[in-house]
């Protein structure tokens, strides 16, 4: 556990870009690296989000904010090591939006290389 696996630049700068998730208009999946954007995720959501900023930095885990038009609606916690969901969570810590759930995660396991199915 903690242990990040090797990630080329490619990946990486794929990784770092939002990515449009299919059949989901105007839906993306922004991957979460600095405190500015986990802020901005926590306080749209209003959950603790911005408090796993150590974690995103030393790589023991990856956040996601899922978007509708720009607007962050869920973030989803990847653990690195296994490649699994960890959380998935909408604004107050709800649970996720079932029916555009699968899009979304097809999308994370492209990006991402999470390995499918997430935790429900």
């Amino acid at each position: 556990e903690g242990k990040q696996p090797f990630i080329t630049s490619t990946e990486l700068a794929q990784l770092e870009t939002p990515v449009e998730i299919r059949g989901l208009s105007g839906y993306t999946l922004r991957p979460l690296k600095s405190k500015r954007q986990l802020a901005r995720v926590a306080n749209q959501l209003k959950n603790c989000l911005n408090s796993y900023l150590s974690q995103v930095v030393n790589g023991t885990t990856m956040l996601f904010a899922v978007e509708c038009q720009g607007t962050p609606i869920e973030a989803i916690e990847v653990n690195p090591a296994t490649r699994r969901v960890v959380q998935w969570k909408g604004e107050r810590n709800a649970p996720p939006n079932q029916t555009t759930r699968a899009a979304i995660q097809q999308t994370l396991v492209q990006v991402s290389k999470v390995a499918a199915p997430a935790i429900s």
